[in-house]
């Protein structure tokens, strides 16, 4: 091989190595954009009311977690 030859070569690989670079970063800026829209779209269409958790009052322990998982499965069904 010439060194002519493998100069040309030589810049291929160069040439190829900063176009597969400049598509990585291409993708990679793509990416964040997108990422950074979805959320800002999710922050403005998926706010929701929290709701308090229910106070039980006159029940024994028992009674009480029982019936707060109740309101906490109700609630999560309805939303």
């Amino acid at each position: 091989m010439g060194t002519e030859q493998l100069s040309a070569q030589l810049v291929n690989g160069v040439v190829l190595m900063v176009l597969g670079m400049a598509v990585v970063f291409t993708f990679l800026l793509i990416l964040v954009l997108v990422t950074k829209v979805m959320s800002k779209l999710a922050m403005k269409f998926g706010k929701k009311e929290v709701k308090p958790i229910p106070q039980v009052k006159n029940l024994n322990n028992e009674d009480a977690q029982i019936a707060i998982a109740l309101a906490t499965a109700v609630d999560h069904q309805k939303s």
